[in-house]
């Protein structure tokens, strides 16, 4: 993520507005990601909701870092692909149902220990 700026510049030649843009989109995934998790949870269980995105994401995130390592479709294929709204939506949906997980067991924790 910290490093994600200077690539994103010099490797493809973005300039500020435009690394900012690539940034707000992430931004919209992650928010996409948790008003779904809000919808996902009320049919599932938290567990299957966070197992589920976990292998969404990681299946994405693969991909993500195929095409990377790869320079397929450049700019375009990094930014532009669907593996990276997966992975992003994904981690938005992970979070609120890990949390929703860790209250309703503190003691896994170690809280109030």
């Amino acid at each position: 993520m910290s490093g994600s700026s200077f690539v994103l510049q010099q490797q493809y030649g973005l300039d500020e507005q435009q690394c900012g843009l690539a940034f707000g989109l992430g931004t919209v995934g992650l928010i996409g990601g948790t008003q779904l998790d809000v919808r996902l949870l009320r049919r599932a269980t938290p567990g299957h909701v966070l197992q589920r995105a976990l292998l969404l994401g990681v299946v994405a995130g693969m991909v993500q870092l195929a095409t990377a390592a790869t320079g397929a479709g450049g700019l375009a294929g990094v930014l532009g692909n669907d593996s990276l709204a997966m992975a992003t939506v994904m981690l938005g949906t992970m979070a609120p149902a890990l949390a929703v997980l860790l209250l309703a067991r503190p003691e896994a924790v170690g809280a109030g220990v």
